[in-house]
């Protein structure tokens, strides 16, 4: 391990730093790595967490347990601990930066390893004589660029985020419906599990509008979303989506159609005994909902899954509304008859023309 100049010149702080940063010191020389440690701890005080690993399996087990905001790595075994801990490091770590400096340690050839450790992903190299102030200064930079690193990963994960999303009720927009839609529909024809659509609609909900206002309207559609996603009755596979005005969509796994007709029947009830209450307003609204039902291995058209949720919606609101519909798909299918005006409105077959083959993500989508 390197060894550094004159202590006295080190800042007593990690300047330019919004918060104490944890490093983690990993070398196979347990002296050097103490001396180095003991280093950072003595100057850095509060500033610094250090904690030290000296090997692979070490730093790896420190690296989930506590996500080190820098790693400093002797060059010794590079090829080995180095390569692989790097490796490892910048594959896995996410959303999150981990600054990685190497320390240079007894080999001769200063300038391959530095190029070594840089082209292995590294964002510094520290070579021998370097001063404990230049030391200092150069995890002060690194730690910098780690957190407008993460600040950037953070704000892209944001964006990617609401562009999946819909803004007024939190739920999946039809952009993300279609995405995992599709996962839905591959998994279901690879044999690994049924597959349920549910479509819903608030019933009689321009009343709604035409005795309150759009603005009572708008709420109780944010609300309707908000207490659909919060029953927690679909997995993080599955999807709940706002198709659109008052209606929504949820596609999942599902193991046959009593388990989905019953998981609908939940969301009815819920939505039926929810009050929905703002500015002196008190509203109840019910909700019709259709459900429809593949068997595992499902080879048949995307599109059929939908329309025939779809046709069991108009089936509970034309049974009185307030109740929920659903049918076990078998071919031959004949979902035409009385929603198929519906269906052509609503572009269904640009939502699943892509999906025919579950192979390829849809090209286009139908709303936001």
């Amino acid at each position: 391990m390197a060894s550094f100049g004159d202590k006295a010149q080190m800042s007593t702080q990690v300047k330019g730093i919004s918060r104490p940063m944890t490093v983690l010191v990993v070398s196979p020389d347990d002296q050097g790595r103490e001396d180095l440690a003991g280093l950072l701890r003595s100057t850095a005080g509060s500033e610094l967490q250090v904690d030290v690993a000296s090997g692979v399996a070490d730093s790896l087990r420190l690296f989930h347990k506590n996500h080190p905001d820098l790693m400093l790595i002797s060059t010794a075994q590079l090829s080995g601990i180095g390569a692989e801990i790097t490796s490892y490091v910048r594959s896995s770590e996410g959303n999150r930066h981990t600054g990685l400096i190497f320390v240079d340690g007894p080999a001769d050839d200063d300038a391959a390893q530095s190029v070594a450790c840089l082209e292995m992903g590294a964002d510094d190299f520290v070579r021998r004589g370097t001063t404990a102030a230049e030391l200092m200064a150069r995890i002060r930079a690194v730690l910098r660029l780690k957190e407008m690193t993460d600040q950037l990963r953070s704000a892209n994960h944001k964006l990617r985020q609401l562009s999946l999303t819909d803004e007024l009720t939190g739920l999946a927009n039809m952009r993300q419906f279609n995405l995992k839609f599709a996962d839905l529909l591959r998994a279901c024809r690879k044999g690994k599990s049924g597959l349920g659509v549910l479509m819903l609609d608030l019933d009689h909900f321009k009343s709604v509008n035409d005795t309150t206002n759009h603005l009572i309207g708008s709420f109780v559609i944010s609300e309707t979303g908000k207490l659909v996603r919060e029953l927690g009755l679909f997995g993080g596979q599955d999807v709940e989506a706002r198709y659109g005005g008052d209606e929504f969509i949820i596609a999942c796994a599902a193991t046959n159609l009593a388990c989905l007709q019953a998981k609908a029947e939940k969301v009815r009830r819920a939505i039926a005994s929810a009050t929905f209450e703002r500015d002196g307003h008190c509203v109840r609204v019910t909700s019709s909902i259709g459900a429809a039902f593949v068997e595992r291995g499902f080879r048949g058209r995307a599109e059929d899954v939908i329309k025939a949720a779809d046709t069991m919606l108009y089936k509970s609101k034309g049974d009185g509304r307030d109740r929920v519909s659903g049918i076990s798909l078998k071919y031959q299918l004949d979902l035409v008859t009385d929603s198929g005006h519906r269906l052509a409105r609503r572009g269904l077959p640009e939502l699943v023309e892509a999906l025919d083959e579950a192979e390829a993500m849809p090209k286009r989508v139908l709303k936001g």
